[in-house]
């Protein structure tokens, strides 16, 4: 079954991310699924690090 994106919020504020609806020069990372569309985009433009969800639940794994 997939997660929705508020899983994925509500588990990275327990863990003290900060959590926003924009991409910004504050951003470190994007977390993306297979309909990621503009924000991907900028992510890339910007080189901001870029996490699928199979990767972060990789990350996750390791923790």
């Amino acid at each position: 079954m997939r997660k929705t994106r508020s899983y994925y919020v509500e588990e990275l504020q327990r863990l003290n991310a900060n959590i926003t609806n924009k991409v910004s020069k504050n951003t470190d990372y994007l977390l993306v699924d297979s309909n990621a569309g503009n924000k991907l985009e900028n992510a890339k433009k910007f080189n901001f690090k870029i996490l699928t969800v199979a990767e972060y639940e990789q990350l996750k794994e390791g923790v």
